[in-house]
């Protein structure tokens, strides 16, 4: 038994104990999945004629679970399974089930989806999760609390991450954008300082402006050709501005959002993953996939805010996970210098290993000066 499975198993022991109910909240690239699969070995062995419900947050998820099962040899377990998404969970009331795996189980906390603790009958609960907030964790406490926990500290000192680094890049409006974000937050200011209320619509048109500055387009595909050959996602605002970045980089780079029907996302996801096609980078909205597997990764460019720690976290694994030997991630978080958002990036980056640059030379002599060391 490994340090990591020994790890996983102590946190089920500790789910046990709690009448097999509570959350492991583990950061991404732990092995979350790997304890979901050990519930229901078990579970499946114990109850062989009572299935097993499986609640992930979308279809893209469903698939890598089950793609787990086949990594650990575990396949002959599906046929103890049924898989949902979080939005149909309403439609389970009154059914019975031997246990229940809740995936990235932030998202039953809702008003109309939380009835589902008492509407559900079932001899345990798992929660998965990377993290939670306060306020998930007091809606969740009674049903399922953390019964264990693995942070991004705990995993990076065991070695089950990547070597990563972080790198803010700035970038600066043009003239014309400029005026306008001028212009925008004058008028932000003088509603609170004349009515003390927030102009919540200029300030949305603020952040927009922000986050699609032209020259994070060009940030981007700048970025790209430091890294010939690797493998990479990007996010940025929106779907719409997804698809402009794709645009922008050609035929390596591939835009995958919720607006693409789940059909087409599966494609395109399989293009990226393939291994042997062009494309070599995903341009996606930022907020992805939580739990979608993305192998080779290498490098990530953000292009838009993560205000929020658990978003942080889950952006941040998708290029932690240990799949490749040697492997050191880079993460480069463009913002627009002299703005609100230089502010918002230096609020979100304790605890982690971060270094500023001020030029796009200097951004290729970090990246240079990285890899080398890796290398050595």
């Amino acid at each position: 038994m490994n340090r990591r499975e020994e790890l996983i198993r102590n946190g089920l022991r500790k789910w046990m104990s709690n009448k097999f109910r509570g959350i492991l909240k583990y950061v991404t690239g732990t092995g979350k999945t790997f304890a979901g699969l050990l519930v229901i070995e078990q579970f499946a062995k114990v109850y062989p004629e009572e299935k097993i419900l499986i609640v992930c947050p979308t279809d893209a998820v469903i698939v890598n679970f089950k793609e787990e099962f086949s990594k650990f040899q575990k396949e002959h377990l599906l046929k103890h399974c049924k898989f949902i998404c979080y939005a149909s969970i309403r439609k389970q009331d009154g059914k019975s089930y031997s246990v229940v795996i809740l995936d990235e189980v932030h998202h039953i906390t809702t008003d109309k989806k939380m009835p589902f603790f008492t509407n559900v009958t079932t001899k345990g609960i798992l929660g998965l999760s990377a993290s939670l907030t306060q306020e998930q964790i007091r809606m969740l406490n009674y049903y399922i609390p953390i019964v264990d926990e693995l942070n991004m500290e705990d995993v990076h000192e065991e070695g089950f991450i990547a070597e990563f680094t972080i790198i803010n890049y700035p970038v600066y409006f043009t003239p014309a954008e400029e005026a306008k974000y001028k212009e925008l937050s004058g008028q932000i200011d003088y509603a609170w300082q004349t009515f003390h209320k927030q102009s919540w619509k200029k300030i949305g048109q603020r952040s927009r402006l922000v986050y699609s500055a032209k020259a994070k387009l060009q940030a981007a595909q700048d970025i790209l050709e430091l890294f010939p050959g690797e493998y990479g996602i990007i996010f940025s605002l929106n779907k719409k501005f997804s698809e402009e970045v794709a645009d922008a980089i050609g035929e390596s780079c591939v835009a995958i959002h919720s607006g693409h029907s789940a059909k087409q996302r599966a494609k395109r996801l399989a293009l990226f993953s393939d291994g042997r096609t062009k494309v070599r980078t995903m341009s996606v909205p930022k907020i992805f996939d939580e739990g979608v597997t993305l192998p080779r990764l290498t490098y990530g460019v953000l292009l838009a805010r993560y205000a929020k720690e658990r978003q942080q976290i889950q952006t941040l694994g998708r290029l932690l996970r240990k799949d490749i030997d040697s492997k050191h991630s880079i993460a480069i978080r463009t913002y627009v210098r002299d703005s609100v958002e230089e502010n918002w990036v230096k609020s979100s980056q304790e605890g982690f290993n971060v270094i500023n640059v001020d030029d796009f030379d200097a951004l290729v002599s970090t990246i240079n000066r990285i890899r080398s060391s890796n290398e050595s």
